[in-house]
This record gives C-alpha cells, sequence and structure tokens, in this order.
C-alpha cells in the first residue's frame, strides 16, 4: 500500500490504487486466458481504468462484463439533496483523463439509484433518448442523457404527486423529455447534476453543432406532436416505432 501513496504529499494517488488493485488480480489470476469452472468461464482484460472481468455461462451463450475499480468512502453530506435522500455517503474512483493519466472523481451511484427509484417509466424515456441518438446521430454522450433525467426525477421529487407523473404514458413522456432536451440544447448549456461542472464546453462543442442538434430534436418532437394531435395514437405508435427501426 506504501507505493500508493505520494510520498511528498502523503495523498493516496490514483494511478498507485490502480495499480495496486490490478496486482492482485493479475497474483490471483492469470489474465490472459480463460480460467474454467463448471458451468462458466471467465478472465480480466485491462480497460483502463478498470480492470474488467469477463464472464462466459454455457446458458444461452450468455456473456457479462463487470467493471473493477477501486473506490474510497467518505461520510460526507450532499447539502442540494440531504432533504429527499437517505444515501449520503459520496465515493471517490480513479477516472482516465484526456491527458493520459488517472485521477480522482467524485462519483454518486447509491444516490443516483435512490433518486431514480419510483420514477416509474423514466428509466425507460432514457433508453428511448439513446436510441434516439443513435438515429439522430446525436454527439451526446449517455451521461449527459442520464444528467437530464436526474435533474427531472429531483424536480419531480419535490412534489406531492411524483410516483403518480412517472407512470403516465411512455408517449407522453418521451415527449416531455424530448422538450427538455431541446431546451438544453437551445440553452447550449448543461450543467453537471452533482458538481455543477459546464458538460457543453467549448473544446467538445461548437455553437453550430449544438445548434444543429436543437434543430433535429425539435422537428422529432414537433412531428410527434403533430402526429398525435392529427392521426391518433395508432400513427404516433407507428412513427415512434419508424424511428428505432434503423
Amino acid at each position: 500500500m506504501e507505493d500508493c501513496m505520494d510520498r511528498n504529499t502523503g495523498y493516496v494517488r490514483a494511478n498507485g490504487m490502480n495499480s495496486w488493485l490490478q496486482s492482485i488480480v493479475d497474483t490471483r489470476f492469470n489474465s490472459s486466458s480463460y480460467q474454467h469452472f463448471k458451468d462458466y468461464r471467465f478472465r480480466f482484460r485491462t480497460n483502463p481504468p478498470a480492470r474488467t472481468l469477463e464472464i462466459y455461462t454455457g446458458y444461452k451463450n450468455i456473456e457479462i462484463d463487470v467493471d473493477l475499480v477501486p473506490a474510497i468512502r467518505f461520510h460526507n453530506r450532499i447539502p442540494k439533496l440531504k432533504d429527499i435522500l437517505t444515501h449520503h455517503d459520496i465515493l471517490v474512483v480513479p477516472k482516465l483523463y484526456d491527458d493520459g493519466n488517472i485521477y480522482w472523481r467524485a462519483a454518486f451511484p447509491e444516490q443516483e439509484k435512490e433518486l431514480l427509484t419510483d420514477c416509474g417509466n423514466l428509466l425507460y424515456i432514457g433508453r428511448l433518448l439513446k436510441g434516439l441518438r443513435e438515429t439522430l446521430n446525436l454527439n451526446l454522450k449517455s451521461y449527459y442523457i442520464k444528467t437530464l433525467l436526474l435533474y427531472e426525477a429531483e424536480r419531480i421529487k419535490r412534489t406531492r404527486s411524483h410516483r403518480l407523473f412517472w407512470q403516465k404514458s411512455p408517449g407522453y413522456l418521451f415527449i416531455y423529455m424530448l422538450k427538455k432536451l431541446e431546451e438544453t440544447l437551445e440553452r447550449k448549456s448543461l450543467r453537471g447534476f452533482w458538481l455543477n461542472e459546464e458538460r457543453f464546453t467549448r473544446n467538445q462543442y461548437s455553437d453550430e453543432e449544438l445548434t444543429n442538434m436543437y434543430n433535429r430534436v425539435k422537428n422529432v418532437r414537433e412531428t410527434l406532436i403533430y402526429t398525435l394531435k392529427n392521426l391518433g395514437q395508432h400513427d404516433l405508435r407507428k412513427l415512434i416505432n419508424q424511428l428505432f427501426s434503423d
């Protein structure tokens, strides 16, 4: 564990902690080949900063990937959500950044899971948005879409009827979240849900690209609304199916 520490500052180095975890895996397993057991086999592969466990089962040829990363838990409260969450511990995990180095970053998996609980069709709508992203070729990371879901989950959860809201029809909720995505692209700004950092930075997106994505999303939403008002639910379902048929 001494190799994980920075000798000058005494801080735990993300690179050191990550290397330590990988050394444990490599010592215990031969990560270059499959380990065979009665009903399954597995092996490890490097997927910085994670060590990915590949599990292959004989049942219906199912393959499962599990990412293993070290995490440090801090018993701190998150002020912005302390009134609606019961999980308050903050995790820090190593993350590979664009400069090729691994640094610590805060992670909130327990809080996200709790916040999205009792949100009915919200996660399904998130999958639809990701599917639409592929259909429209939108340059949006999955976590940006998740950020939108988290903002809406928090906002609706503070109302008395939050459970009923997410039980509305998937068609209604899909159009509702399309509007939220459209507004975000029009503002050309998306703040991180937990740390409030700007996601739509200028080195990631130009104004022209954000405007183009806004227009594509707006056209889809307006087409869906027109279809619903003038042609009915059957044609709306048909149109939505066409959007995801490619």
